[in-house]
């Protein structure tokens, strides 16, 4: 993602530093900081005043909680926080955020002054400062439920890497800044996996070696019982710990692949059979194994399973295997890899690419999903797929989100939305959307395509068709199209209309278009269909 975003800084107090380490940040996706609006009230935080309109797509608000919350500020002077008013204070903070006109807003979470809070009364929000901040931290996420466009950072994460190097006494004398330059680091690294979690941009699969990776020693030398994984051994626990790390992964919807140079047979006995394997063959999206260049398998296995390279992450223990499949592949991610195991679980949760706002039903079932689909490859009468098509109910909505945001293969106009956007967009005349629901005997695959309308006069526009890859060419496609079909003719509509807006990435998309709509290619992009002619000549 090489697009530039434009981002508003709002602030308490003196945010120059992050500013500029946010817009001088090397990693993806490279951010302009427009506009630093530092030192504001917190009166003007809890709607006494005006925020300063934002001048960029996304606002960032980080404050001191004793600056914006009275109740807070009234602990430090010795007063007892009534919850009560605590909660209405972050609730008129919450009001005030979601009044910003932007595209995504990022609110850290509030941190406790840096002094000593022990006690038996710490943690009671009525007389301690760190139950207050952390009461008030909760009333925060619980405002934004309703709002995916705007989420709460864990600055607590940031302060606990760093402990008492989280914040600064000098830099709060001599600049108004309470934080480190090191915590302003692990900021501006959390900001940005946010805004790619937010945009749809998080890794969906893990492609993982086998030996010295997902378990210690070479397998081909030692056999299955040689293999160092879980036991009574500190390396062997490490590899274990790595691998429920892995599947706690595949769990929330990112898929775990295998791409190794062993002997196949070899390698599947040791994942089904080894007492202390966790990654199974029922964890796992697909695997090539065996002695062939490994980027090339990768390529493969990534199209076998239906997610892009760009979409991908590749770990390896070998440095030269590493910079080989890189060099090959540049827009596959390769992170450098320690060499000792024990370091696997803290390197794979500092990666930062895995970040999703909410997790659906269908992100529950993906791992499922692609053990159905390779049942399904194997299956050699065919499988007779389910398919529903209908509205949406509000609950369907956040993986209609998932689906707009998310897919890149086959998506007509490859628009990007939020919540508050999408349902803006429903909300004009005119403007309808489905979705289509898929089982079969192996998996229900939940909701897999939406595809929106604008209807105007006698014009049916499709404006939105996405589909999930991992079910196409199971006649879904279709089904949608036929249904919009009704849907129009039902409105008196005589044509039906798509423009194709191409990328790099949905040929898919144009290829059905051609192929397999049924619409007429009228040029490269604009394809059409006299509905009442269709009518007539399949009468």
């Amino acid at each position: 993602m090489n697009e530039t975003l434009s981002a508003a800084l709002y602030s308490s107090f003196n945010v120059t530093q992050f500013a500029r380490l946010l817009q001088n940040d090397d990693a993806s996706p490279p951010i302009s900081v427009e506009r630093v609006h530092g030192l504001l009230s917190g009166a003007m935080f809890l709607g006494s005043g005006t925020l300063p309109r934002p001048s960029g797509e996304i606002a960032v608000i980080v404050t001191m909680p004793e600056a914006v919350l009275p109740s807070v500020a009234g602990l430090l002077g010795g007063r007892v926080c009534e919850p009560e008013r605590l909660q209405h204070e972050v609730q008129s903070f919450a009001q005030t955020v979601c009044s910003l006109p932007v595209r995504l807003t990022l609110i850290v979470s509030w941190l406790a002054p840096n002094r000593y809070s022990g006690g038996l009364l710490a943690l009671n929000p009525r007389y301690g400062l760190d139950g207050a901040v952390n009461a008030a931290n909760a009333w925060l996420c619980e405002a934004f439920d309703a709002h995916p466009e705007r989420r709460v950072l864990n600055a607590s994460a940031w302060q606990k890497t760093l402990g008492e190097h989280a914040m600064s006494a000098k830099n709060w004398y001599l600049t108004k800044d309470p934080y480190s330059f090191d915590l302003w680091k692990l900021a501006v690294s959390d900001v940005k996996a946010a805004i790619l979690s937010l945009l749809g941009r998080a890794k969906k699969l893990i492609i993982l070696d086998l030996d010295n990776t997902l378990w210690g020693g070479e397998l081909g030398d030692t056999g299955a019982e040689g293999l160092r994984l879980g036991g009574h051994d500190p390396v062997g626990e490490a590899y274990s710990a790595f691998q429920r790390e892995l599947v706690t992964l595949a769990h929330r919807g990112v898929a775990l692949g295998i791409a190794s140079k062993n002997d196949e047979a070899l390698a599947l006995s040791a994942i089904d059979k080894h007492p202390e394997m966790i990654v199974r063959r029922d964890t796992l999206a697909g695997w090539i194994i065996d002695w062939e260049e490994k980027a090339a398998n990768i390529r493969k296995l990534c199209a076998r399973i239906g997610i892009a390279p760009s979409d991908a992450l590749f770990i390896d223990d070998n440095p030269a295997e590493r910079a080989a499949v890189a060099a090959a592949i540049p827009e596959l991610t390769v992170p450098a890899w320690p060499a000792n195991p024990m370091l696997f679980v803290e390197s794979l949760r500092r990666l930062n690419v895995f970040d999703v706002p909410e997790v659906t039903a269908e992100d529950l079932a993906r791992t499922r999903n692609y053990v159905a689909a390779r049942a399904l490859a194997c299956e050699p009468r065919g499988v007779q797929t389910s398919i529903e098509v209908r509205r949406p109910l509000p609950a369907d909505l956040p993986r209609v989100l998932q689906l707009l945001n998310k897919t890149n293969q086959f998506n007509l106009a490859t628009r990007r939305f939020t919540a508050s956007q999408l349902q803006e967009w429903l909300d004009v005349e005119g403007h309808d959307l489905w979705v289509a629901r898929a089982h079969d005997a192996f998996a229900d695959y939940g909701i897999v395509g939406a595809l929106s309308v604008a209807v105007q006069g006698t014009v049916c526009t499709i404006v939105d068709f996405v589909m999930s890859c991992r079910v196409l060419f199971r006649g879904i496609e279709e089904r949608m199209l036929e249904e919009t079909r009704k849907h129009a003719r039902e409105r008196g509509c005589r044509l039906l209309e798509a423009t194709f807006v191409p990328t790099e990435r949905n040929e898919p998309m144009r290829r059905f278009l051609v192929e397999r709509s049924g619409l007429a290619n009228d040029d490269e992009r604009h394809f059409s269909l006299d509905l009442f002619a269709a009518l007539r000549s399949s009468a």
